[in-house]
């Protein structure tokens, strides 16, 4: 009797066992049915449509049977594809590989204002926010970041009165005077338009039919052509602005930053290794410092030259060719640069960031540096056609300070408040933007008697700038530059090859016997460009 009392019990558990579970999966169900039609208003997060719109499902297209055909009336099918058919924008004409960082410039001098007005030098240890931006001059979107080139590094200072864009390289001379030549010089410098491939033939005809580009050069093939990531180099405006008071005073300056990590440059024999191994190398150097902690900081500092001394020199110190001798005009301190985040979006951080050097706020203006001239066109062009004519209301370009043209407005990509509802055009009787009337640019003087023209300036002191350069570097690095530009040589057209070895010997004599030494070594014993040079230095 009590042994079929306990077998019913386990009878009626064993039941209700099995329907609480039968509940549990039903209610489960329930949940999950709850779950796929919760409301906007809840924390779980749905794919939507470019209406808002919620989607049903994103990985299956719409199809007739299991295998097909697909209709194209998969509104979601034609979104994914047509969006992906159009991420890409054009990429940068120049500087294409490259990328960047946040940050700050903490001023460091407290005597600026008598030289300034910019806001950003107002008062020592005032920050303003930064963007940065490092790139290879030459080199394509895909290439290696240790290839031998020029690195520029442009910063946007979001000033309290307007952002001002300062581009630089690694050089502290540009390789042309006059900016009608910068097509040229990068044509010569990219792939044949013949296959698409490197050419030298291309690079050193034009380097020795246009000499002016030879103190460039020079600084290319030396060991600073590659240097150890972004953070271990030093970076040069050879442009030149103008620094205006409140008194309406200026004074000529050249700008430079200073690694506080010390400058480091690669070997030829590294540089080759990881081209292949971690092609990324200094993007993922500079992300990986940032990530850790470890933020990169450079010192800001400018030349400075009063105008009443330039008839009085003995160069044209607004020639992007010439650099400024640090022992006439020494560097002074400004501040310092400090990069402490990382972009959380490449595309819209990065890729979209763009710059202008006409971008300059009260206090710095441009002068008669006819290079700076033509890229004041030439970057805004550049940055219309690459990101549209709103690309100056993206998130990483907009100024801190509000934009308000209402004469400028429409075109791909306008912002939602669009220019509001004044007039567009002006002056009217309507709106409530008027123009200041205050005249805060200085007039550039040009003498009356100046001539209308198109002056030759291809022979203007071509070989002094080239000769200091050589002289600087000792005789170690003077052999790898030879070397290095013979390894490249050897690839040339004999006539190309005799006329650059001219224009070299019109640098210094010295600079030529090495040259032709180090072309008679690689004949004798051909070697790549990361061999160790050392053995040349018995000669």
């Amino acid at each position: 009797m009590f042994s079929r009392v306990w077998l019913v019990r386990l009878y009626l558990l064993a039941t209700s066992a099995y329907f609480q579970a039968i509940t549990a999966d039903n209610v489960t169900d329930e949940a999950l049915f709850e779950l796929e039609n919760k409301s906007k208003d809840d924390d779980v997060k749905y794919f939507t449509g470019y209406n808002g719109a919620k989607i049903t499902n994103i990985i299956n297209s719409l199809s007739v049977g299991k295998y097909g055909p697909i209709l194209l009336t998969d509104n979601i099918f034609l979104e994914k594809i047509g969006h992906l058919n159009r991420e890409r924008i054009p990429e940068r004409r120049v500087s294409a590989r490259g990328n960047g960082a946040f940050g700050f410039f903490k001023c460091t001098n407290d005597g600026l204002s008598d030289i300034t007005e910019a806001s950003l030098f107002s008062e020592k240890g005032k920050k303003t926010k930064i963007a940065v931006r490092f790139g290879l001059v030459t080199s394509r979107i895909g290439s290696a970041e240790t290839r031998r080139d020029a690195v520029t590094m442009a910063v946007k200072f979001y000033t309290d009165k307007g952002n001002w864009d300062l581009l630089m390289d690694t050089f502290p001379v540009f390789a042309i005077r006059d900016p009608i030549r910068y097509p040229d010089l990068i044509h010569a410098f990219n792939a044949d338009p013949k296959n698409n491939l490197e050419n030298l033939n291309m690079r050193f005809d034009y380097i020795s039919l246009v000499p002016e580009t030879l103190p460039r050069i020079t600084y290319l093939y030396s060991d600073r052509g590659i240097p150890d990531g972004w953070r271990h180099m030093d970076a040069y405006s050879p442009n030149t602005f103008k620094f205006v008071n409140k008194k309406r005073d200026y004074i000529y300056v050249r700008f430079m930053v200073e690694s506080q990590q010390g400058t480091k440059t690669l070997t030829d024999e590294k540089a080759a290794e990881l081209r292949g191994t971690t092609p990324d190398y200094s993007s993922r150097d500079l992300y990986d410092s940032i990530k850790n902690g470890d933020y990169p900081k450079w010192t800001l500092k400018a030349q400075l030259l009063d105008p009443s001394k330039v008839e009085k020199l003995k160069f044209n110190p607004f020639d992007v060719t010439k650099s400024w001798d640090p022992n006439m005009f020494p560097y002074m301190t400004l501040g310092e640069i400090e990069l402490d985040k990382n972009p959380s979006n490449w595309f819209s951080q990065v890729e979209q960031m763009a710059f202008n050097p006409a971008s300059l706020p009260p206090g710095i203006q441009y002068t008669l540096d006819k290079v700076l001239q033509g890229m004041l066109f030439i970057y805004r062009d550049a940055q219309n056609y690459r990101l549209g004519v709103n690309h100056y209301k993206l998130a990483v370009n907009k100024p801190i300070v509000p934009i308000n043209q209402p004469t400028i407005r429409d075109g791909f990509c306008a912002d939602w408040e669009n220019g509001g509802s004044d007039p567009n055009y002006y002056p009217n009787s309507y709106g409530e933007t008027r123009d200041s009337m205050k005249d805060t640019e200085l007039p550039i003087l040009i003498p009356a008697d100046e001539e209308i023209r198109r002056f030759n300036t291809m022979d203007d002191d071509n070989y002094s700038e080239a000769n200091k350069i050589w002289r600087s570097f000792d005789k170690k690095e003077q052999w790898r530059v030879v070397r290095r530009m013979a390894t490249d040589l050897v690839e040339v057209k004999d006539f190309i090859v005799d006329r650059f070895a001219k224009q070299i010997k019109r640098i210094n004599e010295n600079y030529y016997n090495k040259l032709m030494d180090a072309m008679e070594d690689e004949k004798r014993n051909p070697m790549n460009r990361f061999t160790n040079y050392t053995h040349l230095l018995i000669k």
